[in-house]
């Protein structure tokens, strides 16, 4: 049976859109993927709540058959047979629906956290619990990992199914082959200095360790590469100045907003991905490290949700995992790797894993299965 979903969006009708077709210049992106492309493709209708109204000529269809703004959830609601929302925007469309009985209710909430183990703060604190409330009166819940979900399943009651949503990503983009006309001309003198010797890379901004990084890469003796899309923040500031206070600007290395090409190239000749994040209480770190294995590259970990996650993947042979915070292993662990991209085979090994297991392709059909099993 089809249903008429409704899904949340930021103002990026565009890449929702763009995920129904495949190409060399540009992943398709995991969550509009998986929440929308896969249901599209399986002849479910969909429509969306955004923070805005579609502007500037963007193309509504073929994804959406309506995008409403966000204070039209209440009209959006009746016009859907179900509604998958994140977060914030889900809880607040759960709490307008308690009174009414479990069959009527349409929220299927999906969350990147759950427990309240190792939270950073009270503010993250008091969001979880209201995840753990809004849950009650939600028509379902989706979680990233088999731990969260197996948490769930046991505070959650009968009536409230849980299901588990790998978030894959675009394998196929990532291990097309890359060459150095993918790298802007721009930054072609850095380049040339950096493949000179092993480097490390790192991808990804919020939760990512800076600190570490600068600490790693002062101990090692490699060129360490950060990628970031906020080059402003006050995170990437203090990065930049630790940098220039360890003489590090010859062998540290920070490129802003690159694209994706020039990603794929990057993470392709790195020796080893730096997987320096706090997954302790959220999945964070979960898409580079699952880009990282599918350019092929090492992964060393610190221990949490992601690190438990891809081992249950069974990816436990290829990856490195150390004691959160254990700066020192983690040196040792990236040193092991550090010509480990001259060995074809595991490069293969990582790449095969990345195809069957966390392809956005698979992992989306099978979030849809599930779906249709339960609703």
């Amino acid at each position: 049976m089809t249903r008429h979903l409704l899904v949340g969006i930021n103002n990026n009708i565009k890449e929702w859109n763009s995920n129904l077709e495949v190409s060399l210049e540009r992943p398709r992106l995991p969550l509009s993927y998986i929440f929308g492309a896969a249901f599209y493709k399986r002849g479910h209708r969909l429509s969306a709540i955004n923070d805005s109204t579609a502007r500037g000529g963007e193309r509504i269809k073929p994804i959406f058959e309506n995008v409403y703004d966000r204070r039209k959830l209440g009209q959006a609601m009746k016009q859907v047979d179900f509604a998958l929302l994140w977060s914030a925007a889900g809880i607040s469309a759960i709490f307008r629906q308690v009174p009414l009985l479990s069959r009527s209710r349409k929220v299927i909430l999906a969350s990147y956290v759950w427990s309240l183990k190792n939270m950073p703060n009270l503010k993250k604190r008091i969001s979880a619990i209201a995840a753990w409330l809004a849950g009650m009166g939600s028509r379902g819940i989706v979680l990233i990992t088999r731990e969260q979900e197996e948490s769930a399943k046991k505070m959650m009651p009968g009536t409230v199914p849980v299901l588990k949503c790998t978030v894959g990503i675009d394998a196929p983009f990532y291990m097309a082959p890359s060459n150095i006309n993918e790298v802007p001309q721009e930054y072609r003198g850095d380049i040339q200095k950096i493949l000179q010797a092993p480097y490390v890379i790192m991808l990804g901004d919020e939760q990512r360790l800076n600190e570490d990084a600068v600490e790693i890469a002062q101990s090692t003796g490699m060129n360490f590469v950060r990628i970031c899309q906020y080059a402003n923040s006050q995170k990437m500031i203090r990065l930049r100045q630790e940098i220039e206070n360890r003489s590090l600007k010859k062998r540290f290395f920070i490129f802003e907003k690159a694209g994706y090409p020039f990603l794929r190239f990057l993470l392709q000749n790195a020796s080893a991905y730096a997987g320096l994040v706090d997954s302790t209480w959220q999945p964070a770190g979960w898409t580079a490290a699952c880009e990282a294995l599918a350019s092929g590259l090492p992964v060393v970990l610190y221990e949490g949700l992601v690190s438990r996650e891809l081992q249950s993947l069974g990816a436990g042979e290829f990856i490195k995992v150390v004691p959160m915070k254990d700066r020192e292993s983690f040196r040792s662990a990236i040193e092991f790797f550090e010509n480990d991209k001259r060995n074809p085979q595991s490069r293969q090994i990582r790449q095969a894993f990345a195809a069957d297991k966390i392809n956005l392709e698979k992992t989306g059909a099978d979030f849809v299965t599930k779906f249709e099993s339960l609703f």
